[in-house]
């Protein structure tokens, strides 16, 4: 785990502001995520380019466990992939399990996003995806 940071932002509760802490893990390059990654918001940001992430086995994580993945980068500036590890797959845009998921930079925007979750021992299930995702 790097560049672990904590982002803060007010929750209006009951008529008056409850601040919310978040950690956040910034990752730059392409980087394969383990278990002592799961629960951070994993912020990708970069100039250009392609960032792939690859996602732990998950028999090497815990039931349930949870990724989040964001498009940090500016609109149209990167293609982020997001890979299943070994022959595992991921499930939740369409019916048809798959490897891979793209969020390419022409249909990309700052803020786009994947959460995962791992729930079989094949593979991970898409829990929320903001933006555009092709799969392969």
């Amino acid at each position: 785990m790097a560049d672990l940071s904590v982002l803060k932002r007010a929750v209006p509760g009951e008529g008056v502001a409850i601040e919310e802490t978040e950690q956040y893990l910034v990752k730059t390059a392409s980087d394969t995520l383990d278990g002592t990654d799961a629960g951070y918001l994993i912020l990708v940001s970069a100039g250009s380019g392609t960032i792939t992430i690859t996602l732990p086995a998950v028999s090497t994580t815990y039931a349930g466990c949870v990724y989040r993945i964001v498009n940090a980068s500016e609109d149209n500036t990167i293609t982020m992939v997001i890979d299943a590890n070994g022959s595992e797959t991921i499930i939740g845009i369409v019916a048809t399990a798959t490897v891979t998921l793209t969020n390419t930079k022409a249909t990309s925007k700052k803020g786009d996003r994947i959460e995962l979750v791992g729930a079989t021992a094949t593979g991970w299930h898409i829990s929320r995806q903001v933006g555009t995702w092709a799969q392969t």
